[in-house]
């Protein structure tokens, strides 16, 4: 909800309605609350409740820099480590996240690329990397989720999604690093685009 803008940056968190809405009650919502917050998804206000965390553009741009950066990382180490199986794995994702682009189903879209992403850092065998990746890409999930409500750049994603996929197969360490990196920069190009240029 707070990837797809049904909660909005800044806007408090309604529990009753939250609740209602996912068929829970206030004690696993307000533990969700600590871990969102923990992850820099929230703040938590005594007696003021929860509200989405809001982020500046210089902030955001600076996290996507980084996860840029970590996912060259993770996939250069992903090219020497991953067992054949495991690539096909990220592969049959790839093929299902196509069908959700087709579907127009933006979320199981958005559910497939991160499990690529993750599987990706997994696949280097560094845990470290993939603990901070987890907690980068959590803090700034509205900013990877929004792009793709251009058409042009949801296809174009799709496209460089299938370069990781070449790459890997490849074990084209420089060339799954490059495309990772630009990826993170054209995820940046997007949230910034003027809105009646898509």
């Amino acid at each position: 909800m707070i990837a797809d803008g049904s909660v909005s940056p800044d806007e408090r968190i309604n529990e009753r309605v939250i609740c209602e809405k996912l068929g829970i009650s206030r004690t696993p919502l307000r533990e969700a609350l600590l871990v969102l917050q923990s992850e820099g998804m929230v703040v938590l206000n005594p007696r003021r409740g929860a509200r989405v965390t809001k982020l500046g553009e210089a902030e955001i741009r600076e996290v996507l820099e980084l996860l840029g950066g970590l996912e060259a990382m993770a996939g250069a180490l992903a090219c020497a480590n991953a067992p054949p199986s495991a690539i096909e794995a990220i592969a049959t994702r790839h093929d299902a996240m196509v069908d959700d682009y087709r579907r127009g189903d933006m979320l199981a879209y958005f559910k497939n690329n991160e499990w690529i992403h993750a599987e990706i850092v997994r696949l280097s065998g560094n845990r470290e990397i993939a603990r901070i990746h987890q907690r980068l890409r959590r803090r700034i999930v509205r900013a990877l989720y929004l792009p793709n409500a251009s058409e042009r750049r949801w296809l174009v994603a799709i496209e460089e999604h299938q370069g990781f996929v070449d790459a890997l197969r490849a074990r084209d360490a420089a060339r799954l690093g490059s495309l990772l990196k630009d990826h993170a920069t054209h995820t940046w190009d997007e949230l910034v685009r003027p809105r009646d240029s898509n």
